[in-house]
Protein backbone atom coordinates (compact mmCIF):
# COMPACT_ATOMS: atom_id res chain seq x y z
CA UNK A 1 0.00 0.00 0.00
CA UNK A 2 0.63 3.56 -0.77
CA UNK A 3 1.70 4.01 3.13
CA UNK A 4 4.38 1.60 3.16
CA UNK A 5 6.26 2.71 0.71
CA UNK A 6 6.27 6.40 2.19
CA UNK A 7 7.71 7.56 5.53
CA UNK A 8 4.33 7.57 6.93
CA UNK A 9 4.53 10.84 8.18
CA UNK A 10 2.65 13.51 6.09
CA UNK A 11 2.86 16.89 5.58
CA UNK A 12 0.25 19.45 5.43
CA UNK A 13 1.11 21.58 1.78
CA UNK A 14 -1.81 23.79 1.99
CA UNK A 15 -5.45 24.19 3.01
CA UNK A 16 -8.00 25.41 0.73
CA UNK A 17 -11.05 27.28 2.45
CA UNK A 18 -14.35 27.45 0.92
CA UNK A 19 -16.07 29.28 3.56
CA UNK A 20 -17.54 32.82 3.74
CA UNK A 21 -15.21 34.35 6.05
CA UNK A 22 -12.07 35.74 5.81
CA UNK A 23 -10.70 34.19 8.85
CA UNK A 24 -11.24 29.92 8.33
CA UNK A 25 -14.31 28.82 10.92
CA UNK A 26 -14.62 25.86 12.21
CA UNK A 27 -11.15 25.18 13.59
CA UNK A 28 -12.72 24.40 16.87
CA UNK A 29 -14.73 21.42 15.00
CA UNK A 30 -11.81 20.60 12.59
CA UNK A 31 -9.31 19.68 16.06
CA UNK A 32 -12.21 18.08 17.88
CA UNK A 33 -12.81 15.44 14.67
CA UNK A 34 -8.76 14.65 14.44
CA UNK A 35 -8.26 14.33 18.26
CA UNK A 36 -9.36 10.85 18.53
CA UNK A 37 -8.10 9.15 15.34
CA UNK A 38 -4.69 7.58 14.81
CA UNK A 39 -4.72 8.03 11.19
CA UNK A 40 -1.66 9.75 10.02
CA UNK A 41 -3.34 12.12 7.70
CA UNK A 42 -5.41 13.09 10.57
CA UNK A 43 -2.50 13.41 13.10
CA UNK A 44 -0.62 15.59 10.67
CA UNK A 45 -3.79 18.07 10.75
CA UNK A 46 -4.04 18.01 14.11
CA UNK A 47 -0.53 19.08 14.16
CA UNK A 48 -1.50 22.32 11.95
CA UNK A 49 0.17 25.44 12.76
CA UNK A 50 -3.52 26.80 12.82
CA UNK A 51 -4.85 24.65 15.08
CA UNK A 52 -1.84 25.45 17.52
CA UNK A 53 -3.90 27.47 20.05
CA UNK A 54 -7.63 26.48 18.87
CA UNK A 55 -9.85 25.16 22.20
CA UNK A 56 -11.36 21.28 21.58
CA UNK A 57 -14.89 20.89 21.70
CA UNK A 58 -16.33 17.42 23.26
CA UNK A 59 -17.50 15.23 20.40
CA UNK A 60 -20.52 13.44 20.51
CA UNK A 61 -21.39 10.15 18.77
CA UNK A 62 -17.95 9.08 17.01
CA UNK A 63 -17.91 7.15 13.94
CA UNK A 64 -14.27 6.16 12.29
CA UNK A 65 -15.22 4.48 8.66
CA UNK A 66 -12.39 1.80 7.48
CA UNK A 67 -11.19 3.50 4.64
CA UNK A 68 -13.29 7.00 4.25
CA UNK A 69 -12.56 8.90 7.62
CA UNK A 70 -14.63 10.54 10.49
CA UNK A 71 -18.10 10.85 10.98
CA UNK A 72 -18.95 12.77 14.34
CA UNK A 73 -21.51 15.31 15.80
CA UNK A 74 -20.14 18.57 17.39
CA UNK A 75 -22.06 21.25 18.72
CA UNK A 76 -25.35 19.83 17.52
CA UNK A 77 -23.67 19.73 13.95
CA UNK A 78 -22.36 16.87 11.67
CA UNK A 79 -18.71 16.51 10.93
CA UNK A 80 -17.33 15.06 8.40
CA UNK A 81 -13.03 14.97 8.01
CA UNK A 82 -12.07 11.95 4.95
CA UNK A 83 -11.92 11.13 1.50
CA UNK A 84 -14.03 12.09 -1.41
CA UNK A 85 -15.68 8.51 -0.71
CA UNK A 86 -16.91 9.76 2.40
CA UNK A 87 -17.99 13.43 0.93
CA UNK A 88 -20.14 11.18 -2.21
CA UNK A 89 -21.80 9.05 0.93
CA UNK A 90 -23.12 12.17 2.32
CA UNK A 91 -24.25 13.85 -0.19
CA UNK A 92 -21.33 16.77 -0.14
CA UNK A 93 -19.83 18.24 -3.70
CA UNK A 94 -16.90 18.04 -4.45
CA UNK A 95 -16.39 18.31 -8.08
CA UNK A 96 -15.16 21.84 -8.19
CA UNK A 97 -11.92 20.90 -6.24
CA UNK A 98 -8.90 20.74 -8.11
CA UNK A 99 -6.52 18.06 -7.33
CA UNK A 100 -2.16 17.88 -7.41
CA UNK A 101 -0.71 15.18 -8.91
CA UNK A 102 1.99 14.14 -5.94
CA UNK A 103 -0.89 14.74 -2.70
CA UNK A 104 -3.32 12.47 -0.83
CA UNK A 105 -6.39 15.04 0.02
CA UNK A 106 -8.70 15.20 3.05
CA UNK A 107 -12.16 16.97 2.62
CA UNK A 108 -13.51 18.61 5.57
CA UNK A 109 -17.12 19.28 5.52
CA UNK A 110 -19.60 20.53 8.31
CA UNK A 111 -23.90 20.21 8.11
CA UNK A 112 -23.31 18.73 4.48
CA UNK A 113 -21.31 22.05 3.42
CA UNK A 114 -17.79 21.44 1.91
CA UNK A 115 -15.39 23.87 4.09
CA UNK A 116 -12.11 22.86 3.35
CA UNK A 117 -9.47 20.61 1.52
CA UNK A 118 -6.55 20.05 2.74
CA UNK A 119 -3.47 18.51 0.39
CA UNK A 120 -0.95 16.54 2.31
CA UNK A 121 1.86 15.47 1.12
CA UNK A 122 4.54 12.37 2.17
CA UNK A 123 7.85 11.22 1.20
CA UNK A 124 9.13 8.09 -0.34
CA UNK A 125 10.95 5.93 2.05
CA UNK A 126 14.51 5.46 0.11
CA UNK A 127 14.42 1.89 1.02
CA UNK A 128 11.17 1.38 -1.34
CA UNK A 129 12.56 1.48 -4.55
CA UNK A 130 16.01 -0.56 -4.17
CA UNK A 131 13.47 -3.34 -2.47
CA UNK A 132 11.41 -3.38 -5.50
CA UNK A 133 14.18 -4.00 -7.51
CA UNK A 134 15.27 -6.65 -5.58
CA UNK A 135 11.88 -8.52 -5.91
CA UNK A 136 12.16 -8.64 -9.61
CA UNK A 137 15.07 -10.22 -9.86
CA UNK A 138 13.29 -12.99 -7.59
CA UNK A 139 10.92 -13.33 -10.08
CA UNK A 140 8.42 -11.38 -7.00
CA UNK A 141 6.22 -9.34 -9.33
CA UNK A 142 4.70 -6.21 -6.97
CA UNK A 143 1.66 -4.29 -6.87
CA UNK A 144 0.24 -1.33 -4.99
CA UNK A 145 -3.40 -1.26 -3.73
CA UNK A 146 -4.00 2.08 -2.64
CA UNK A 147 -6.58 4.16 -0.97
CA UNK A 148 -5.22 7.03 -2.59
CA UNK A 149 -6.54 9.17 -5.00
CA UNK A 150 -5.96 8.08 -8.85
CA UNK A 151 -2.88 10.45 -9.87
CA UNK A 152 -1.01 10.34 -6.51
CA UNK A 153 -0.77 7.03 -6.86
CA UNK A 154 0.48 6.65 -10.41
CA UNK A 155 3.04 8.89 -9.55
CA UNK A 156 4.16 7.12 -6.61
CA UNK A 157 4.31 3.58 -8.60
CA UNK A 158 6.08 5.19 -11.78
CA UNK A 159 8.71 6.03 -9.47
CA UNK A 160 9.00 2.64 -7.83
CA UNK A 161 8.75 0.89 -11.28
CA UNK A 162 5.70 -0.50 -10.24
CA UNK A 163 3.64 -1.35 -12.89
CA UNK A 164 -0.24 -2.38 -11.50
CA UNK A 165 -1.61 -0.68 -8.99
CA UNK A 166 -5.23 0.54 -8.15
CA UNK A 167 -6.51 3.01 -6.68
CA UNK A 168 -8.88 4.94 -4.38
CA UNK A 169 -10.27 1.86 -3.12
CA UNK A 170 -11.64 0.51 0.38
CA UNK A 171 -10.44 -2.08 2.99
CA UNK A 172 -12.96 -4.76 1.24
CA UNK A 173 -11.74 -3.79 -2.32
CA UNK A 174 -8.32 -4.89 -1.07
CA UNK A 175 -9.75 -8.06 0.06
CA UNK A 176 -11.17 -8.73 -3.07
CA UNK A 177 -8.84 -7.75 -5.11
CA UNK A 178 -6.45 -10.21 -3.53
CA UNK A 179 -9.22 -13.17 -3.16
CA UNK A 180 -9.28 -12.51 -7.34
CA UNK A 181 -5.21 -13.01 -7.76
CA UNK A 182 -5.52 -16.72 -5.40
CA UNK A 183 -8.54 -17.61 -7.44
CA UNK A 184 -6.15 -17.69 -10.45
CA UNK A 185 -3.95 -19.86 -8.22
CA UNK A 186 -1.69 -17.06 -7.27
CA UNK A 187 0.32 -17.18 -3.82
CA UNK A 188 -0.08 -13.62 -2.66
CA UNK A 189 1.85 -11.77 0.16
CA UNK A 190 0.49 -8.60 1.48
CA UNK A 191 2.60 -5.67 3.17
CA UNK A 192 0.76 -3.23 5.30
CA UNK A 193 0.66 -1.60 8.34
CA UNK A 194 -2.59 0.21 9.33
CA UNK A 195 -5.95 -0.90 10.72
CA UNK A 196 -7.92 -0.42 7.05
CA UNK A 197 -4.89 -3.32 5.87
CA UNK A 198 -5.79 -5.95 8.39
CA UNK A 199 -8.34 -7.57 6.63
CA UNK A 200 -6.25 -7.95 3.57
CA UNK A 201 -3.08 -8.97 5.95
CA UNK A 202 -5.37 -11.98 6.93
CA UNK A 203 -6.66 -13.05 3.44
CA UNK A 204 -3.03 -12.71 2.30
CA UNK A 205 -1.20 -16.40 1.91
CA UNK A 206 1.40 -14.33 3.88
CA UNK A 207 0.17 -11.19 5.91
CA UNK A 208 4.04 -8.96 6.66
CA UNK A 209 2.93 -6.23 8.85
CA UNK A 210 5.56 -3.00 9.58
CA UNK A 211 6.77 -3.35 13.46
CA UNK A 212 5.77 0.53 13.47
CA UNK A 213 1.62 -0.50 12.45
CA UNK A 214 -1.15 -0.49 14.26
CA UNK A 215 -1.34 -3.46 16.65
CA UNK A 216 -4.76 -4.81 14.87
CA UNK A 217 -2.20 -4.72 11.72
CA UNK A 218 0.19 -6.94 13.55
CA UNK A 219 -2.07 -9.27 15.02
CA UNK A 220 -3.33 -10.05 11.46
CA UNK A 221 -0.66 -11.05 9.70
CA UNK A 222 2.16 -13.74 10.28
CA UNK A 223 5.80 -11.94 9.94
CA UNK A 224 6.25 -9.07 11.59
CA UNK A 225 8.95 -6.35 10.41
CA UNK A 226 10.91 -5.14 13.47
CA UNK A 227 11.62 -1.83 11.51
CA UNK A 228 10.10 0.20 8.78
CA UNK A 229 12.19 -0.69 6.06
CA UNK A 230 10.63 -2.02 2.98
CA UNK A 231 13.98 -3.32 2.25
CA UNK A 232 13.15 -5.98 4.76
CA UNK A 233 10.34 -7.76 3.02
CA UNK A 234 12.90 -8.63 0.45
CA UNK A 235 15.37 -10.30 3.16
CA UNK A 236 12.55 -12.05 5.13
CA UNK A 237 11.49 -14.11 1.26
CA UNK A 238 15.07 -14.39 0.93
CA UNK A 239 16.09 -15.98 4.08
CA UNK A 240 12.40 -17.97 4.26
CA UNK A 241 13.30 -19.65 0.92
CA UNK A 242 17.23 -20.42 2.48
CA UNK A 243 15.30 -21.86 5.42
CA UNK A 244 13.14 -23.76 3.23
CA UNK A 245 15.49 -25.44 0.97
CA UNK A 246 17.92 -26.21 4.13
CA UNK A 247 14.76 -28.35 5.12
CA UNK A 248 14.60 -29.97 1.86
CA UNK A 249 18.36 -30.58 2.36
CA UNK A 250 18.01 -32.05 5.52
CA UNK A 251 15.27 -34.18 4.84
CA UNK A 252 17.38 -35.76 1.44
CA UNK A 253 20.29 -36.02 4.12
CA UNK A 254 17.93 -38.34 6.52
CA UNK A 255 16.61 -39.79 3.95
CA UNK A 256 19.88 -40.92 2.10
CA UNK A 257 21.09 -42.24 5.24
CA UNK A 258 18.32 -44.87 5.86
CA UNK A 259 18.55 -45.63 2.36
CA UNK A 260 22.19 -46.94 2.93
CA UNK A 261 21.64 -48.47 6.80
CA UNK A 262 18.24 -50.62 6.74
CA UNK A 263 19.08 -52.76 3.40
CA UNK A 264 22.50 -53.19 5.49
CA UNK A 265 20.82 -54.12 8.61
CA UNK A 266 18.53 -56.56 7.09
CA UNK A 267 21.24 -58.44 5.40
CA UNK A 268 23.50 -58.68 8.76
CA UNK A 269 26.48 -56.24 8.10
CA UNK A 270 25.21 -53.24 10.15
CA UNK A 271 25.84 -54.33 14.35
CA UNK A 272 24.47 -52.42 16.99
CA UNK A 273 27.31 -50.55 17.60
CA UNK A 274 27.36 -49.51 13.71
CA UNK A 275 24.07 -48.48 14.03
CA UNK A 276 24.54 -46.18 16.87
CA UNK A 277 27.10 -44.56 15.11
CA UNK A 278 25.71 -44.39 12.19
CA UNK A 279 22.72 -42.41 13.80
CA UNK A 280 24.97 -40.01 15.27
CA UNK A 281 26.54 -39.54 12.38
CA UNK A 282 23.23 -38.62 10.51
CA UNK A 283 22.21 -36.58 13.45
CA UNK A 284 25.61 -34.49 13.17
CA UNK A 285 25.47 -34.02 9.68
CA UNK A 286 21.60 -32.90 9.69
CA UNK A 287 22.60 -30.36 12.70
CA UNK A 288 25.69 -29.07 10.52
CA UNK A 289 23.69 -28.22 7.55
CA UNK A 290 21.29 -26.28 9.73
CA UNK A 291 23.63 -24.43 11.22
CA UNK A 292 24.95 -23.06 7.87
CA UNK A 293 22.05 -20.65 7.71
CA UNK A 294 24.42 -19.00 10.59
CA UNK A 295 26.15 -17.46 7.53
CA UNK A 296 23.28 -16.07 5.80
CA UNK A 297 23.60 -12.09 5.36
CA UNK A 298 21.32 -9.39 4.43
Amino acid sequence: KTGTVTQGNPTLKYAKWYSNDETPSYLSELKSATKHSHHPLSQALANAHFLNDIAVIDAGEYIEIAGQGIDTTINGQTVLLGNKALMQANDVTTDFVHFDIDASYVFYAVSGKLIAVFSLTDEVRPQSKPAITALKKQNVSTLMLSGDHTNCVKQVAKYLGINTYQAALKPEDKLNYLHTLQTRGQQVAMVGDGINDAPALAQANLGIAMGGGTQTAIESAQITLMQDNPMLVYWAINIAKATWRTVKQNLALAFLFNVCAIPAAALGYLTPQLAGLAMAFSSLTVLANALLLKRWKA
